[in-house]
């Protein structure tokens, strides 16, 4: 039988004990940063969630605004071309008036600034399902010229043959006028060339600006108006398409903080605004 001993534990083994103490308060200290670095990683996980969610729900709130302005903008749309159709009756099949085009109620603004005005010559920067409008109502009025400025040549002959079925070549005019520098101020801009083009001073009763685009350069349309005021008769109307663009918006700040002969008259659409010249009373 063996002797039972009270002898106490020996060095080694109190170093074990101590150890697996140490080891114990490491792994409590590691989980409990773990934890509190899971708890963060949660937060931040809850915090990126609710920022995309708030992201999502203003983009979903503005796609519902326009869905509800897309109606009415439809029905304003439909009720101009009906009215364009009521008052002239195309001879051959018409272009849709779609991207780059005027919209249906640009083009009947167009037509009742025509019918307002003297009507000489109407010069249009840009030319396509406008120029062919603005034909048919310079064709009803009996007076005036459309002058259509257009810089791609394929865009010109696609537009000089839309006048051509219609039987509008005698009240409608096409320039290829090629992007040429027009150093304006201390600025540079790509502009109609204007080499083959004849106005006769104080000619232009209604300037359409729908062109150049505005990839072509930063207020790329702002030549439109020093370039060509020379030709404006003294009450001219001048048309700004795309003006719910913040470039244009800017061109005709400029226009209007240069000249205090120029007056804001309206907005027929929600990317239109008309100007006038009022010379005689400043």
């Amino acid at each position: 039988m063996d002797a039972v001993t009270d002898e106490p534990p020996s060095e080694t083994d109190g170093f074990k004990v101590e150890d697996l103490r140490r080891e114990l308060a490491a792994i409590s200290l590691e989980r409990d940063e773990l934890r509190d670095e899971l708890e963060r990683l949660h937060g931040g996980f809850q915090g990126t969630v609710l920022a995309k969610l708030t992201y999502l729900g203003d983009r979903i709130g503005k796609i519902d605004r326009k869905l509800h302005q897309i109606g009415p903008e439809l029905l304003y749309e439909a009720q101009a071309l009906a009215q364009l159709f009521q008052r002239f009756e195309p001879k051959a099949t018409l272009p849709l008036v779609a991207g780059w085009a005027l919209n249906p109620s640009g083009i009947l603004a167009l037509v009742d600034l025509i019918n307002e005005s003297r009507t000489g010559t109407i010069v249009e920067c840009g030319s396509g399902t406008s120029t062919l409008w603005m034909a048919y109502a310079v064709k009803a009025k009996g007076r005036g010229k459309v002058v259509s400025l257009e810089h791609l040549e394929e865009y010109a002959d696609e537009t000089r043959a839309l006048l051509a079925i219609h039987g509008l070549t005698n009240y409608a005019e096409v320039l290829h006028a090629p992007l040429t520098s027009h150093s304006l101020g201390e600025e540079t801009y790509a502009w109609y060339g204007l080499d083959d083009v004849e106005l006769a001073p104080a000619s232009v009763d209604i300037l359409v600006v729908d062109g150049p685009p505005g990839d072509t350069g930063r207020h790329a349309r702002y030549p439109a108006l020093p370039v060509l005021k020379p030709y404006l008769a003294d009450h001219a109307s001048i048309l700004a398409d795309d003006t719910n663009r913040k470039d244009e918006r800017e061109v005709l700040g400029m226009w209007i903080s240069e000249d205090s002969s120029l007056r804001v008259r309206h907005s027929p659409g929600r990317s239109l605004q008309i100007i006038s010249l009022d010379r005689l009373s400043t």
